[in-house]
C-alpha cells in the first residue's frame, strides 16, 4: 500500500509540474508574439530617427548608426553563444534585490524555471517507472 501511496504523490507532483510548465509555454508564446510585433515597429522608428538625425547633422547620425549596429552585432554574438529558448526568458526569476539577473554573463550559467522543472518531470517519471515496474514484477511472481 505504500507504493500505491507513493505513486498517487508523484502522479499529483507530475500533474502540478506539467501545469506550471504549460503555464510558462503559454507565457513563451505571447512574449515571442509581443516581441516579434514590436520589432519591426521599433527598427522602424529607429530608421526614421537615424535617417532625420543624417539629414540634420551626418556625423552624428553616422555615429547612432554606428552605435545601433554596435548594439544589434553584441546582441547577435550574445544569442549565438547559447541555445535561445523563449521558455527559458519568459521563466527566468528576476531578482529586483540583486543585479544578478540583469547581468547577461550570469544568465548563461543561470538555469531557468523551465529547466528546472524540465529536470524534475524527468526525475519524478523515472521513480514513477521503476516503481510501476516493480509492482508489475511483483504481481507477475506472484
Amino acid at each position: 500500500m505504500d507504493r500505491d501511496a507513493e505513486i498517487a504523490q508523484i502522479n499529483r507532483e507530475l500533474a502540478i509540474l506539467r501545469e506550471r510548465y504549460s503555464l510558462y509555454a503559454r507565457y513563451s508564446r505571447i512574449l515571442r508574439v509581443v516581441f516579434w510585433i514590436w520589432l519591426p515597429i521599433v527598427a522602424l522608428l529607429v530608421i526614421a530617427v537615424i535617417v532625420d538625425i543624417i539629414l540634420q547633422d551626418t556625423f552624428m547620425g553616422v555615429f547612432g548608426a554606428g552605435v545601433v549596429a554596435a548594439i544589434c552585432f553584441f546582441i547577435w554574438l550574445f544569442g549565438s553563444f547559447q541555445t535561445f529558448r523563449w521558455i527559458d526568458i519568459a521563466s527566468l526569476q528576476w531578482s529586483p534585490f540583486s543585479l544578478v539577473g540583469a547581468v547577461p554573463f550570469a544568465y548563461c550559467g543561470r538555469r531557468s524555471d523551465a529547466h528546472l522543472i524540465e529536470d524534475q518531470i524527468t526525475e519524478r517519471e523515472k521513480r514513477l517507472s521503476e516503481l510501476i515496474r516493480i509492482e508489475s514484477a511483483k504481481d507477475h511472481s506472484a
